[in-house]
């Protein structure tokens, strides 16, 4: 019998954390290519998005997104 585990999503912030940085790839964020998660963490677009492609959460906190 498989158990079925409820996710809940991340709370949402009213402001994203401060960095200069993309977490995946440590290179500088730019504001053409950010995405700012529900949890505020910020990463670049295509590092995000290639990161969701296997997961469903935040890369740092490993909170649900989607």
């Amino acid at each position: 019998v498989q158990s079925t585990k409820v996710k809940t999503l991340v709370s949402i912030v009213s402001q994203p954390v401060t960095t200069t940085e993309c977490a995946i790839c440590l290179d500088n964020l730019t504001d053409t290519d950010k995405m700012i998660t529900r949890c505020g963490h910020q990463y670049h677009a295509g590092c995000m998005i290639k990161h969701m492609r296997q997961n469903d959460s935040c890369p740092l906190c490993r909170g649900i997104l989607v």
